[in-house]
């Protein structure tokens, strides 16, 4: 261009460089006279803020924080401590509390009550419908309006069940035979569920034993079934029931029986606390020993009600159980055993616990119990005795 005639090419390449070199600079300056001035506003407003935040701290701490050079009586830490010592809290909870004040009834939301909004939708008391509803065992829910069904809805409800039932009698009939497999088990089960609150029925005990007057073992929470097989061969003199909550796993052990050939093992799938008297009515022999091992201990305290073994389940074997007979209890949780140990002991019907751990009573170890001992583990058990 015209800008650059006469300048040959090395000048013309130096130009350019100062060029960009001027502009460089010209941004660092700018950049640092920014910066600068921010440094000058910082500095000028920092007596403000102390000055605006000093009585706040002062109400914080309860105490005088002095100001720096001018005489003081107590140290700001050590007025912060005395004021923490005499609430009986560190400074984090002391702050916490005077921070999450519980609001006044007046400050919360108003809420209507469950009756209010359930009330347009009820149905009138001369409808027929039946009401069907979900419950939950011992889950605690708040209270909810009810599912009114129609007599359409509530047909094919009751045919949705009937086809579940009839789904799992087809399992439960493959599983005994050895056609299916057993599939996936649930690990943990509510007893308190609805589908586990009927009985036992009793069985046909001279079908089901050989000789129905020998005395009679219950094995209660029998999980696989290991274990009692094992008993009933090496104790041909005593007829053994397991009862499982989980009915899969019956139907497996039922195929073992049957495969074994043994007339003194029997498998029921139910829950024993409501089928004591029905599973027990009519046995011509006495009942011996009954044994909880390994049950689920269900660690969480308002899970405790789930338990195998409650104070009424050990007052209906007392009524059935004569002197003399064993109740067994073994866990490798100390806390699950010691709780069955204290159900037992607050029964009159059954002898005190010595408090001294048991060693092996039985003739076989379960699967737990052999797993336990081959980890080094400690088993806790303790024998009782129907007076």
């Amino acid at each position: 261009g015209p800008h650059f005639r006469g300048i040959s090419l090395p000048q013309l390449v130096w130009s350019v460089r100062l060029r960009g070199l001027a502009a460089g600079l010209h941004m660092s300056l700018g950049r640092g006279i920014c910066l600068f001035l921010l440094y000058l506003g910082f500095s000028a407003s920092f007596p403000l803020l102390n000055s605006m935040m000093r009585p706040r701290v002062l109400k914080f701490f309860g105490a005088g924080i002095p100001r720096h050079g001018a005489p003081q009586t107590i140290a700001p830490v050590a007025a912060a401590r005395q004021h923490v010592c005499a609430s009986g809290l560190s400074v984090r909870e002391d702050r916490m509390k005077r921070v999450m004040r519980p609001l006044p009834p007046s400050a919360l939301p108003m809420r209507r009550p469950w009756s209010a909004l359930a009330a347009p939708l009820h149905c009138s008391a001369s409808d027929d419908a039946a009401a069907v509803v979900e419950d939950a065992g011992d889950r605690k829910k708040p209270a909810q309006m009810k599912k009114v069904l129609t007599p359409e809805q509530l047909e094919e409800y009751k045919l949705r069940r009937e086809q579940r039932v009839e789904e799992r009698a087809v399992r439960m009939a493959g599983i005994a035979s050895g056609e299916l497999g057993l599939g996936k088990v649930r690990q943990h089960v509510n007893p308190l569920a609805p589908a586990f609150r009927e009985a036992v029925p009793t069985p046909d005990w001279p079908a089901v034993f050989g000789d129905p007057t020998q005395p009679l073992h219950l094995d209660l929470g029998c999980g696989k079934g290991h274990f009692l097989l094992d008993l009933s061969k090496a104790e041909p003199d005593r007829n053994h029931i397991g009862v499982e909550i989980r009915e899969l796993l019956m139907a497996r052990a039922y195929r073992w029986v049957t495969e074994e050939g043994l007339r003194n093992c029997l498998f029921l799938s139910g829950n024993i606390n409501v089928s004591v008297e029905s599973l027990l009515a009519g046995y011509p022999g006495k009942v011996e020993l009954v044994t909880v091992m390994m049950p689920d201990p269900w660690f969480k305290k308002r899970h405790n009600k789930r338990r195998l073994l409650q104070p009424q389940l050990v007052e209906q074997f007392a009524a059935v159980m004569p002197s003399g007979a064993r109740f067994f209890v073994m866990s490798d949780v100390e806390e699950a055993a010691q709780a069955m140990v204290e159900i037992l002991n607050e029964n009159p019907d059954f002898t005190d616990w010595t408090g001294v751990w048991e060693e092996r009573t039985l003739a076989c170890a379960t699967e737990r119990e052999a797993s336990c001992l081959s980890r080094g583990q400690a088993i806790y058990r303790a024998m009782f005795y129907r007076r």
